[in-house]
């Protein structure tokens, strides 16, 4: 089910926020990872697959980073020219046929980015400064949003349109303050620095650091968030029993 019963005469295209794709993601870049380590048709069916639903979807945080890596790991996978090549041949071909809806949301997202009074710009400037009243909201953030909060601040937000999901890293901001983004920060730059670190995780967590898609008040980002942590700890326990065994 997609976003659409809060719109329900709204274009499908227009409501692709579908929930769990972020874990969707977590798989994906999994396969990513099995593919530059042992390549497998079977691999690269099931992730390109996933590649063509990330398109399909249209949702451009969650595409165009996931596009970018899954063309550099087939780039990188130590396999024959010939199989490099039907793989080109695959992907210009869907590229080829979803080339105008590609184009649009290039085009709609320069168009938004020339803005000045897009709503997200609008929604970042007002996070930064007018919603946090005192330099105590500033370090610890307001809190979550909820059922209680003030009717007047929820009418705001709904008539501007603004939303925290949308001005992603700003939205936690809001919600977390300085403290709770240097604490989140320090825990994705950990991770992605470590030269051990699986590569599908370090793949997502760079993915995690630029786009809107990720809602960390979201249950399902709070999960994928978690594996991820778990995932990463895991390996290291046990890559260090390997070592001392």
């Amino acid at each position: 089910m997609t976003h659409a019963i809060y719109k329900p005469s709204a274009d499908i295209a227009q409501n692709n926020a579908i929930l769990g794709t972020t874990l969707i993601a977590f798989y994906f870049y999994h396969l990513l990872m099995r593919l530059r380590e042992s390549y497998s048709w079977n691999d690269l069916i099931v992730a390109s697959l996933l590649m063509a639903y990330f398109v399909i979807n249209q949702n451009r945080s969650l595409m165009f980073p996931c596009l970018l890596f899954y063309l550099y790991t087939i780039y990188k996978t130590k396999v024959g020219f010939s199989v490099k090549a039907v793989i080109a041949v695959c992907i210009s071909t869907v590229l080829f046929f979803n080339f105008d809806l590609i184009q649009n949301l290039l085009d709609e997202t320069q168009a938004q980015v020339d803005d000045d009074s897009y709503v997200r710009w609008e929604a970042i400037a007002y996070f930064l400064t007018g919603l946090s009243p005192n330099f105590i909201c500033v370090i610890f953030g307001n809190g979550m949003i909820s059922a209680i909060s003030n009717p007047a601040f929820w009418q705001m937000l709904f008539s501007n349109m603004w939303n925290f999901n949308d001005v992603g890293w700003f939205g936690y901001y809001a919600f977390f303050g300085l403290v709770g983004i240097v604490a989140i920060f320090n825990i994705i730059m950990r991770i992605i620095l470590d030269k051990n670190s699986p590569t599908d995780l370090q793949m997502l967590l760079i993915h995690m650091c630029v786009p809107t898609i990720w809602a960390l008040w979201m249950p399902d980002t709070i999960c994928l968030f978690c594996l991820i942590i778990y995932v990463y700890l895991y390996r290291k326990v046990y890559d260090a029993k390997e070592e001392f065994d």
